[in-house]
């Protein structure tokens, strides 16, 4: 998941009181995105299919949840349906 850093509140607070504050914060927060985990925030994570992270899964008996397919998603039937009229789009005359 995409964590940003700083706070939405202050961002708003700083955009509706003066224009260039805001402006530079929400730059800020937008270049300070990176991966990490949703509840803490940590930095330190291991990819679900690693072996280290199949193995302490394993030791401790967890249960690795499985993600969703990425062709069942609404945005992708959206995507290929776009991208099906951009192609007839092409092939006509």
């Amino acid at each position: 998941m995409r964590v940003t850093r700083g706070s939405f509140g202050i961002e708003v607070l700083l955009w509706l009181c003066f224009l260039v504050p805001g402006l530079i914060y929400s730059i800020w927060r937008l270049g300070s995105r990176h991966d990490g985990c949703a509840m803490c925030g940590a930095t330190t994570l291991l990819p679900l299919n690693s072996p280290v992270a199949k193995t302490f899964a394993q030791a401790h008996n967890l249960v690795v949840p499985v993600a969703p397919r990425a062709d069942s998603s609404f945005g992708y039937g959206v995507g290929r349906f776009i991208g099906s009229l951009f192609k007839r789009s092409k092939t006509r005359p």
